[in-house]
């Protein structure tokens, strides 16, 4: 599990009314490479909440081992997809 803050898209952006509720969310995340869709699994830390109530910090890693864990390096972004809709950013710590 790599450390991470989501920025969720506001509802005018495309994105969500409010941020997922719960400690944990399973998501999936464009990949630029050839534009394949790859499963993320999320464990919120709610335990230390933002003060912005369109942030989250979290930890999270790819679903299968098959994924590309290059991706998940400091400072890498990837954009949060609920179906068809884009309704955040995940950057990793």
């Amino acid at each position: 599990m790599k450390k991470a803050i989501i920025y969720w898209f506001s509802e005018a952006e495309g994105g969500r009314k409010a941020r997922p509720t719960g400690t944990e969310y399973h998501l999936t995340t464009e990949i630029l490479e050839g534009g394949n869709i790859v499963s993320l699994s999320i464990k919120f830390d709610r335990a230390n909440p933002t003060q912005n109530k369109m942030i989250d910090n979290c930890e999270g890693c790819f679903l299968f081992d098959h994924a590309p864990q290059h991706l998940l390096s400091s400072n890498a972004k990837l954009i949060i997809c609920e179906g068809p809709h884009k309704v955040g950013k995940l950057v990793i710590k």
